[in-house]
């Protein structure tokens, strides 16, 4: 299945270089709403978040991610997958690929947001005025005490860090969606480099980085206090709009289970609390998105403690 995924993934890449005309899409009895939402640049291209596999009657199969509009059923949560040939979708994706993998569903998802935003309680942390929440500490690439957060909470190299009101430290390495061209895969993260006698203080004692995948048990630690849920998707890049780049290796929980002001929140597996397989960079009110925690790592070059 992973190859057959894979070689889908590499065609359906073509939609960051060309739409489908109209005249095909109406050729092929596609909705004007579906139309619309193909061609607004405000949702992904083609209407296709990404491709991955998900949780289908518990079993794990190959799946395509689309706007609401490419699909038939009603959306969750959770969100409710069909199979590829009953679905409006199937035209788009046509227009790309020419083999597709057996059992493929398509999967439709309502909009995804950022979730930076206004905090409550605990695990503050604020940069040049966004507030998101703090991750997990680490040794950055100058071997200095430091912690993780979202990128596009701490968008500004050189900005001040703050957290509960007080200065903490400074921005020194950042990323997100924004600095990149449609296609490009970008890990949402930024290292912030701590001020002597500033400790970071966790929830829980880290341990370690893990891999999570399909029906593995993850515990959110966002403002207002630990959530679990499950992952049920894996999508090795998801596509936020037409306008940016695509946050790489990304985990789709089975509801919502996190709120605005979590971007940045680090993600443990359930069944073992210090490991960390991520951090939180998006979600809406059926799913969260969480990227995983080695491609962060590894762009940050960065180090858990």
């Amino acid at each position: 299945m992973a190859e057959q995924v894979n070689i889908l993934a590499e065609d359906l890449a073509e939609r960051f270089r060309y739409q489908p005309r109209s005249s095909y899409l109406r050729g092929h009895a596609i909705s004007y709403t579906a139309i619309d939402d193909i061609m607004s640049e405000e949702t992904p291209p083609a209407g296709i978040y990404g491709v991955g596999a998900t949780v289908a009657d518990d079993e794990v199969v190959p799946a395509v991610f689309v706007v609401p509009s490419l699909a038939t059923r009603t959306l969750g949560p959770p969100p409710v997958a069909e199979p590829v040939r009953h679905s409006p979708a199937a035209a788009v994706i046509a227009h790309y690929a020419g083999h597709l993998p057996t059992g493929l569903l398509v999967v439709p998802l309502s909009p995804p947001v950022e979730q930076a935003g206004p905090v409550r309680v605990g695990g503050e942390l604020s940069a040049a005025g966004v507030r998101g929440t703090c991750g997990v500490a680490v040794r950055s690439s100058g071997s200095a005490p430091a912690v993780l957060t979202a990128g596009h909470v701490a968008k500004q190299v050189r900005a001040r860090a703050t957290a509960g009101g007080q200065a903490v430290g400074w921005t020194v390495r950042t990323d997100y969606l924004a600095l990149h061209r449609p296609g490009e895969v970008v890990a949402d993260v930024a290292v912030i480099e701590l001020d002597p006698g500033v400790q970071v203080t966790n929830p829980r004692k880290v341990t370690g980085e893990a891999r999570a995948g399909q029906f593995d048990a993850v515990v959110i630690d966002g403002q207002s206090g630990p959530e679990q849920a499950w992952i049920r998707s894996v999508v090795s890049s998801f596509a936020l709009s037409q306008k940016v780049g695509v946050w790489g290796e990304v985990l789709i929980t089975d509801r919502a289970a996190s709120a605005a002001g979590d971007s940045g929140a680090p993600v443990y597996l359930a069944d073992s609390p210090g490991a960390v397989v991520g951090h939180v960079v998006a979600g809406s009110h059926s799913y969260t998105l969480v990227q995983d925690i080695a491609f962060l790592l590894k762009e940050a070059d960065s180090a858990i403690t």
